[in-house]
């Protein structure tokens, strides 16, 4: 699996996720309040706010691409939902969506390339409640482990971070 794929699968989570966020916005307890089987009304138009840290990556822009080409094959096969996305610099991301929330205006998803599940408070959705059983067994539990936050599971493994290792051998 391609690292751009896998990226678009991230998306796709996070876009799934937003939706059924900016359908249920009233509380801000969001593990009593977020339905993962929600079924959206046809008549109605759904608007989805998407903010995507852009990685400090070189080619970041095949990055920003491959999230809107997801984004649009999205919204093409749903027509009563409008996706808005806000693309950030992932080093000004932390600071931008700190002013949203004191102005009351986060956005409905918020995908974060940084590699840490960082507690964002109430308002941030446990994803646990979206991995079937047999899903959760792919994953190892001292990865999830570190991928939760206050007991719940706040990220998912989605992709493979690559380190090199050199040495000298003189």
């Amino acid at each position: 699996m391609t690292a751009l794929r896998r990226i678009g699968i991230l998306i796709a989570v996070a876009t799934l996720l937003g939706l059924v966020l900016g359908l249920i916005r009233g509380g801000l307890n969001a593990s009593l309040t977020v339905n993962p089987n929600v079924e959206l009304d046809s008549k109605e138009i759904y608007h989805v706010s998407v903010w995507v840290s852009v990685p400090l990556i070189v080619r970041s822009e095949l990055f920003v691409q491959a999230v809107e080409e997801l984004i649009a094959t999205f919204t093409g096969a749903r027509a009563n939902i409008a996706v808005t996305t806000t693309f950030t610099p992932e080093h000004l991301l932390q600071d931008v969506l700190r002013e949203a929330l004191r102005q009351g205006e986060p956005p409905d998803v918020l995908v974060n390339s940084t590699y840490s599940p960082a507690g964002y408070g109430p308002l941030q959705v446990p994803l646990g409640m979206y991995l079937s059983p047999e899903e959760r067994q792919h994953y190892s539990s001292a990865i999830t482990a570190q991928l939760s936050v206050k007991g719940e599971l706040a990220s998912l493994p989605l992709g493979y971070t690559f380190r090199v290792f050199a040495a000298n051998p003189a």
